[in-house]
């Protein structure tokens, strides 16, 4: 009895301790690169989201049991995916389409020189 006992509180601790080593060693192993700022990383990344929301996506792709959670999750993709790009975008041209860049039309405008 007390051998079950036992193994089965060995078995408990494996489990937690996987969880908690795994997952952060498999997700965290670019990490360097990722905050070093690798554009060669980041341009895999952004081309992989940018060939994920140019497919043909539809509901039926999200199936959450509900169909307005079914919408929820394709509308979410098509705007986290913009969101990603609009960032990468901001920082790879911050002259083009960063925040002095939008603020210089918008001062013409209020001027009216615009």
């Amino acid at each position: 009895m007390k051998r079950r006992w036992m193994a089965r509180l060995l078995a408990v601790a494996a489990a937690l301790l996987a969880l908690l080593l795994f997952p952060h060693l498999w997700c965290g192993r670019h990490e360097g690169a990722w905050y070093r700022g690798d554009v060669a990383l980041q341009s895999a990344l952004d081309a992989r989201m940018e060939a994920a929301v140019q497919g043909p996506l539809s509901t039926e792709q999200y199936p959450t049991g509900h169909e307005r959670f079914n919408g929820e999750w394709l509308f979410g993709t098509y705007m986290m995916a913009g969101m990603g790009l609009g960032h990468r975008a901001v920082r790879l041209l911050p002259g083009v389409c960063g925040p002095r860049a939008v603020a210089r039309p918008l001062r013409r405008g209020a001027a009216g020189t615009g």
